[in-house]
């Protein structure tokens, strides 16, 4: 198949918004404006604009569908020969040609060229002149819709009133299959002021659920005011997009080296992933990434899914909590006297990454495991004393030396052993 670009605009009347399709065997684009109305009273003057690099002959097809695919309907259809850049198609769909379909239904028309075509909803009606389709507009606030079907959800969007009163309107969520097919619908009514408006509608867990079951891969917003559909947009349906991430250890003593994992459920492959690690430091599109941490403090680590659709779910983030190297201090008091000497003993610890254990070793045998401990010393003699902390898998020690002198000689000199 030939490797030729198209872009295809329908235009009925004057009002319109174009909706764009591409061909992902043929790499071919489409465009079809949004007319949003059919007359089932007169003719109704189509132009098809279509753009191509090369001259070539093909063949265009108009169609309208039921929203059930139960009746197709093709309603023009041309051997077109087209030269290279961009040049008006003149088409007619006959009111004859709309009989199978009722007034006030919403049809799908379908413009399309070999194997690239575009879709839009449009109101089937008895009037000879389009609805003031231009003030209204309606948008995914974020695309595609992510829905769940183990809880509700909510979806997003805005709608834009260009009116200059108050209005109410109808927005109508239909569930389709990738050939168009509506499985499900749903509606909430609301007023909407003049200007852009907000909107966020539940989607109940059940409804997402029916609508998977059904094979529903895209959700149509439509936007009805007084009974006619006046805007609309599509999003595929991303279902259950989840993301969870690990890390082991999430504290520690600096340096402190982690290792991440995420997880991903639901959506469309391939995902991408992008991790932070609250330090400042570059992310990482890792799935599964190590990462040292070199200071102390509190760190916030964060992972962000992306799927093949475009979806974007975060992680529940993960708090690193990363001490400083443990450091012990002690002293003596006093640190040198006559037996017998009795001596206290403190210690000080920072850092680590837990609890401290503190063990004294008083150089005669004799151990303790207070922090502040006190002893006493009977003999004569030169003591190295130290303490050791533990904290976690670390440990820290601080020496002390004592020097014991022998009880005093009645009527002669005092032998020291202090050096």
């Amino acid at each position: 198949m030939s490797k030729r670009w198209f872009a295809i605009l329908a235009v009925v009347g004057l009002a319109g918004v174009a909706v764009w399709a591409k061909d992902p065997t043929a790499r071919w684009t489409l465009g079809l404006q949004q007319p949003q109305y059919l007359s089932v009273q007169v003719a109704n003057p189509i132009t098809v604009l279509v753009t191509s690099p090369t001259d070539c002959s093909k063949e265009l097809t108009l169609s309208v569908r039921s929203e059930d695919g139960l009746i197709s309907q093709p309603v023009w259809k041309e051997q077109v020969h087209l030269r290279a850049g961009t040049h008006p198609v003149r088409a007619s769909i006959a009111p004859a040609q709309l009989s199978a379909f009722s007034i006030g239904e919403d049809v799908l028309l379908t413009a399309r060229i070999g194997r690239v075509s575009a879709e839009t909803e449009v109101t089937l009606a008895a009037a000879d002149k389009a609805p003031e389709t231009s003030k209204w507009s309606i948008a995914f606030a974020s695309k595609p819709a992510l829905l769940y079907t183990t809880s509700n959800a909510t979806l997003s969007f805005v709608v834009a009133n260009h009116k200059s009163k108050t209005k109410e309107a109808k927005v109508v969520l239909k569930f389709l299959t990738m050939g168009g097919k509506v499985k499900t619908k749903m509606k909430v009514a609301a007023l909407f002021q003049p200007g852009s408006n907000p909107l966020d509608i539940q989607v109940p867990a059940a409804t997402t659920l029916f609508a998977r079951s059904q094979g529903a891969t895209k959700l149509r917003a439509v936007l009805q005011v007084q009974g006619q559909s006046r805007a609309n947009d599509v999003a595929y349906l991303d279902y259950d997009l989840n993301a969870s991430a690990v890390g082991s250890p999430l504290s520690g003593v600096a340096p402190l080296s982690v290792s991440f994992a995420g997880a991903v459920s639901g959506g469309y492959p391939p995902y991408s992933y992008d991790w932070t690690f609250g330090d400042s430091t570059p992310h990482s599109s890792n799935p599964a990434p190590s990462h040292t941490y070199s200071t102390p403090g509190s760190f916030t680590a964060r992972l962000t899914v992306t799927d093949g659709l475009g979806g974007v779910v975060q992680a529940a983030p993960l708090t690193v909590t990363v001490a400083p190297p443990l450091a012990v201090t002690c002293g003596a008091s006093p640190s040198g006297g006559a037996a017998p000497l009795l001596v206290s003993f403190s210690a000080s610890a920072t850092g680590g990454s837990s609890a401290y254990a503190y063990t004294w070793s008083f150089g005669d045998g004799a151990s303790s495991s207070q922090q502040n401990p006190s002893h006493t010393y009977t003999t004569a003699g030169i003591y190295g004393v130290s303490v050791t902390v533990a904290s976690g898998p670390q440990a820290a020690t601080c020496t002390q030396t004592i020097s014991v002198d022998a009880p005093a000689v009645p009527g002669g000199a005092e032998p020291s052993y202090r050096r």
